[in-house]
């Protein structure tokens, strides 16, 4: 009976870390691209700019918007990096 909670526990417990991982890769993930994606618009704007102008999407190239999403996409790379390391 006590082996049968024990081991239910660690299953638990390996359950929950295993998806603690799963995020914290796609948080990762997700800061890390969106975070390169800004900085690749500061120095490749003319890449992005005509594939953007044609999405509708040329308003995204102002500085207050790029600086807005790196620092946002840092947030989340560094969150998911934390995440990763416990």
């Amino acid at each position: 009976m006590c082996r049968e909670r024990l081991r239910l526990l660690c299953h638990r417990v390996d359950m929950e870390q295993k998806s603690t991982r799963r995020i914290g890769r796609l948080f990762l993930g997700a800061g890390g691209l969106s975070a390169f994606l800004a900085l690749l618009c500061c120095g490749f704007s003319w890449i992005l700019l005509g594939l953007f102008a044609t999405l509708g999407l040329s308003f995204l190239l102002q500085d207050s918007v790029l600086v807005t999403v790196i620092i946002f996409g840092l947030i989340v790379a560094f969150i998911g990096w934390r995440m990763l390391k416990r």
